[in-house]
């Protein structure tokens, strides 16, 4: 139980009168704010489990300059290639997992000099600049990695589930704290005492594990979704392309007369990594417009939605390239139905592929929700496929790097962030296979979309458990019942 005595005056803008011993320590507006007071110092003065300062059960907190000045790591760090050790910077970190998507790696000399930053698994990593609060366990069978800049590495005392300590900090509260105690302008951030402070709820072990196992459930269900990621790919693969055709970067190639393409005339069209791209397919691959494989494909241009009336909560969802990606679509945003029934082209079908043309070019995911009253911005293409086309197998092909190729080489633009028009998009050829090896690969697919959204889900039910805890709602027979 926390004594204290305070009076909130206004909300907007803050105004709270304290008592002279709560600002001992903080004569600081931003964390006497009443918004921190009311939602946190009330509600833990109300909670009848031991509450501790994050610092009192910690074990080890470091981070990549605890290794040594800057000056000696800028002479004792030295980049790899990809035969290196995975150096882990804040762009790896997610609420999801590790995105390994843009990795950079050191050498093994500079990874055995780097000790305080040496991952063994078991450890909360806690991004401290930029997205501050952002947090993941690392996985207990990795292999060697280090930890970049701007990131704590925390051990936990043994009586502390860190997989608990992971839900709290993803929760409403934890993010909270993390932003009651950062400081900075345009790029926040924490130092280690201000985290040291933050106040965490510690119940019973064993709704510390019950609220754990959530996450560690989550993460085994990442780690089974990658394994089928590398299985669809090594099927996709061997199925498609032929492994003694490389990338060709060179300056030049000769063509064959079957190579040029009649409605097109241009230099980008024809550069060596493009037709060589299109070389690497197997002999005998079909190649199929989309148009001709799909029963209708639209674009998001279909009247205007002004960005303020697009909510984070709402009656229809408003799908943007962003959303669309990894095979998955997610819902963020929302347009109300006044706003719905002025548009065109309104409704997408389970199983329809939603996929970026303009700004997050060459990614996208397919809407597995039942409600068809939803709609996407211009940036985005709906692809409602022919009932022969697995849906799976179609967006593994559109999200490959054989694909994306193609893209670029029919794109508007010859730059890093291109687009492509809807006429050009339905232009594209796919490499289509037989029914049953589109099957396969799409069944692949959908086990691992759905290992993925099971692992948000437990996740999103481990975030909600802390916070019933903190707001005195958990329920405990659940516990029991797990027991």
């Amino acid at each position: 139980m926390i004594d204290m005595y305070y009076k909130i005056m206004y909300k907007k803008p803050s105004a709270v009168w304290v008592e002279s011993k709560i600002i001992d320590d903080k004569i600081d507006p931003n964390y006497n704010n009443a918004l921190y007071i009311e939602c946190l110092d009330d509600r833990y003065r109300k909670l009848d489990c031991e509450i501790k300062q994050n610092g009192e059960i910690i074990d080890e907190l470091t981070d990549y300059t605890a290794n040594g000045s800057f000056g000696w790591l800028k002479q004792n760090v030295v980049y790899s290639d990809d035969t290196g050790v995975p150096f882990i910077r804040i762009k790896n970190i997610t609420e999801d997992g590790f995105d390994f998507g843009d990795l950079v790696y050191i050498n093994t000399e500079s990874y055995d000099k780097l000790k305080k930053s040496k991952l063994n698994g078991g450890e909360l990593l806690f991004s401290k600049t930029g997205s501050v609060g952002t947090t993941l366990v690392v996985p207990s069978n990795i292999n060697k990695m280090s930890l970049a800049d701007n990131i704590f590495k925390v051990i936990y005392k043994p009586n502390i589930d860190t997989y608990y300590i992971d839900a709290f900090f993803k929760s409403y509260y934890g993010k909270l704290w993390v932003k009651r105690l950062s400081q900075g302008g345009v790029q926040q951030t924490i130092i280690k005492n201000s985290f040291r402070e933050i106040k965490i709820p510690i119940p019973s072990p064993e709704i510390q594990k019950y609220i754990g196992d959530k996450v560690r459930k989550a993460e085994e269900l990442r780690e089974e979704a990658k394994r089928l990621k590398k299985e669809v790919l090594d099927r996709l693969n061997t199925l498609l392309f032929n492994p003694n055709i490389k990338i060709d970067n060179n300056k030049f190639l000769y063509l064959d007369c079957k190579e040029i393409i009649d409605y097109k005339i241009g230099a980008t069209i024809y550069r060596p990594k493009y037709v060589s791209n299109r070389r690497g397919l197997k002999q005998g691959i079909k190649l199929l417009k989309l148009k001709d494989i799909s029963r209708k494909i639209y674009d998001g241009n279909h009247g205007s939605v002004h960005p303020k009336n697009i909510l984070d909560e709402g009656d229809i969802p408003f799908i943007r390239a962003q959303d669309a990606h990894d095979g998955l679509v997610e819902i963020n945003k929302y347009i109300s139905n006044e706003e719905y029934r002025l548009l065109k082209h309104k409704t997408i079908n389970y199983g329809d592929i939603v996929y970026g043309i303009k700004g997050s070019v060459g990614k996208g995911g397919i809407y597995l929700y039942e409600n068809s009253d939803a709609t996407v911005n211009p940036a985005c293409v709906v692809i409602s496929p022919k009932k022969l086309v697995n849906s799976g197998y179609l967006i593994e092909v559109l999200e490959s790097d054989y694909f994306n190729n193609e893209i670029y080489r029919f794109a508007e633009s010859d730059s890093t962030r291109p687009q492509i028009s809807r006429t050009e998009f339905e232009e594209l050829e796919v490499p289509m296979v037989s029914e049953e090896e589109q099957k396969a690969i799409g069944d692949l697919v959908f086990r691992r979309i759905k290992a993925i959204n099971q692992s948000k889900q437990l996740i999103q039910e481990a975030k909600q458990d802390v916070e019933d805890l903190i707001e005195g709602n958990f329920d405990m027979s659940k516990v029991k019942a797990n027991s």
